[in-house]
Parts: structure tokens; sequence; C-alpha cells
């Protein structure tokens, strides 16, 4: 029988005290990073929470309903009445309001009805805590810098020089409020206060129907889905980059 001599090469071990405190460097690094992202999403609400609250701008009255300025309660009504939601409730001088259950989620809809320039000091009105449900609420409100039919969703940013929006941030204290604007058009030279304030013609409102039902199918993702999912599927639609705004 014949024995084989079996021969073994012993190499070093690949790693030397340098390398291995230039790795716990990365791993502190990139964990520091993680932690400064989520900070910074939790400190501007810029994660994917779902909405919980919905507040539809407009001016309260039978005179104002029909008005471009209105587009905003009538989003929300559309949003509640294909989910099957109660009548709006007046609980205050200040706002309707109501609560139903969306997919075993609690989900408010609100409508200020002190007038829109005072839409920050009526929502600051409700017996909401604002300070914990700010970043899972969305704001429905007209932009006449938008076509009709056309939607954008935001996470954050200024008011655009809509007054509504501006009490709402200057109440609160933040830009950091998700909102949906939908268009409602503007002739070159046509005073803004006059324009919202007119109802829409026949071939608009044939056109502001379509957008009404986007705007109620966009509410629902913001819901279902968060505002981030919201932006990428409707800003897309509208010729948006999927992160834009």
């Amino acid at each position: 029988m014949t024995l084989r001599r079996r021969f073994f090469i012993f190499r070093p071990l690949a790693f030397s005290p340098s390398r291995i405190y230039n790795r716990r460097i990365a791993r502190i690094i990139c964990q520091d990073s993680g932690a400064k992202t989520r900070s910074r999403s939790k400190e501007t609400g810029m994660d994917d929470a779902r909405v919980k609250i919905i507040v539809g701008l407009g001016n309260p009255g039978r005179k104002y309903a029909h008005t471009r300025h209105n587009v905003g309660f009538m989003a929300i009504d559309e949003f509640a009445a294909r989910r099957g939601a109660p009548a709006f409730k007046k609980k205050t001088p200040e706002f309707d309001r109501a609560d139903y259950d969306f997919d075993g989620l609690t989900v408010t809809t609100l409508k200020p009805l002190r007038f829109m320039n005072l839409s920050g000091e009526a929502m600051a009105a409700s017996n909401i805590n604002w300070d914990s449900t700010l970043a899972s609420t969305i704001i429905v409100y007209d932009d006449a810098a938008l076509p009709i039919g056309r939607l954008r969703i935001r996470l954050s940013g200024s008011s655009g020089g809509h007054n509504g929006l501006r009490n709402i941030i200057s109440t609160f204290g933040t830009e950091q409020i998700p909102r949906l604007r939908v268009g409602i058009s503007r002739a070159s030279g046509e005073s803004l206060r006059d324009h919202v304030l007119t109802p829409f013609d026949k071939d608009e409102r044939i056109e502001l129907d379509i957008a009404l039902r986007r705007a109620a199918d966009a509410l629902e993702m913001c819901v279902a889905d968060g505002v981030r999912s919201a932006m990428n599927e409707f800003n897309k639609s509208a010729g948006q980059s999927k992160e834009a705004e």
C-alpha cells in the first residue's frame, strides 16, 4: 500500500488591524447617515404615512357653493360619497366634519366654515391634536395656475399665493403640510379675486367632474398607500417626474 503525502499550504489571514478599523469606521458612518436621514424625514413629515385627515378648502354658504374657490369642498364631497360616508354634520360654527371607516382606518374629513382666508384658524378651533396629526393630513384646494382637470400633489411647500393655505401655514407655523391642488385655470390678465368667485361654465364643468373623480382617486390612494405613492401616480400622469415635488 502506497502512502501519499499531503502538503498543506498555510496562507496568512487576509486581514489586518487597520482593515478592521476602517470597516468599523465605515459601519459607524453608514449608521449615522441612516439615522440622520430618518431624523430629517421625521422632522419634515416627508415619510409616507397614510393620510388620516382630509381638509377641503372653500367658502361657506350657497352663494359660493359652485364657485371655483370651492373646489376643495367639491373634491372631498366626491371622496366621501363614493365611500358611503355619512353626510357632513356641523359640529361647531367653525367647521363641518364627518368621520368614517376606510378599510379599518378612521378617516376624518373637514370643511372649515370661516371664510377662505381664515381656514387655519377654523382648523385650530377643532378638537383635533394637530401636533401629532398634521403630517398625516392633506389639504385640498383650488389652483388658478393649473389648467382645469390638472392635479398636483406635494408633501410640503409655500402657499403659492393661496390665501387659505397661507393662513393654515401661518396658524400652525410650518410649510410641512401635504396638499392636493386642483386646477381651475385662469385667463391671462383676469383678476384672480374675481376669477375664483365665478362658477364654471358648462364645458368647464365636464372637465371639472372628471378632475373631481381623479381627485377622489388620489385621496383614496393617499389614505391607502400614503402621499408619496399618490404623487408617483397622479403627478406622473400630469407630466411630472415621480419625485419632482
